[in-house]
């Protein structure tokens, strides 16, 4: 591989990374000032991918305006939307909660099993930290972060065994866990999505779903 190619590989994976740590934070993060802040400056403008652009602008314009509002009225409001539409309180609050297995309807013991092993194969263990199951949307995305980084520093590396490894690894959590399934979850969660910032998120999550089938 020349060096030419294997830069603008290592690129195009920081980018993929960052855009995938970006999105898990949203399904993980119960909202705060603090949260609110950071992505209030996301930084866009070298964006290239107009729908994706509307949609952080969408996210960060909203975080703006919460970090300003001094009756935290939104800021409520942020944390009442998170609720309803990732933690599953109960049938008639919200969609059903974005676990992949729930909406594969897969009653198998090997769904999680095989994730599991998927996990351990790259040394993925943020799920302990998280504490919750393997297959919620924030955790499949935040492994995603971490095998994308694991194959940038292998292209860096000049390892292309472990590339194409990982890479197998990468796209097996990607088509069984994660695109298979966001979008049945996505069309139910709109339905009670009531902040730009969620919104935003969900549009967000769903066009890098689409982007990667």
């Amino acid at each position: 591989m020349n060096i030419e190619n294997k830069e603008n590989i290592a690129s195009t994976l920081q980018n993929d990374a960052e855009i995938f740590a970006l999105l898990s934070s949203f399904y993980l993060t119960n909202p705060n000032g603090v949260y609110v802040k950071g992505i209030s400056q996301l930084e866009i403008d070298d964006i290239k991918d107009g729908s994706i652009k509307k949609e952080l602008k969408k996210i960060r314009d909203y975080a703006a305006i919460c970090g300003e509002d001094e009756s935290e009225e939104n800021m409520l409001e942020l944390k009442r939307d998170w609720t309803k539409l990732f933690r599953g309180i109960s049938p008639t609050y919200g969609p059903k909660p974005p676990y992949a297995q729930l909406y594969k309807n897969s009653i198998s013991t090997d769904f999680l099993s095989s994730l599991a092993e998927l996990y351990l194969d790259v040394g993925y263990k943020g799920y302990e930290k998280i504490n919750d199951r393997l297959d919620y949307i924030g955790v499949v995305l935040d492994a995603l972060t971490i095998i994308t980084l694991l194959r940038k520093k292998s292209i860096e590396q000049d390892n292309e065994v472990e590339y194409k490894r990982l890479s197998l690894i990468f796209d097996s959590v990607v088509h069984q866990y994660f695109t298979s399934w966001f979008g049945e979850f996505r069309n139910l969660a709109v339905a009670h999505v009531k902040t730009p910032f969620y919104d935003g998120a969900l549009k967000l999550t769903l066009l890098i779903a689409e982007d990667l089938r």
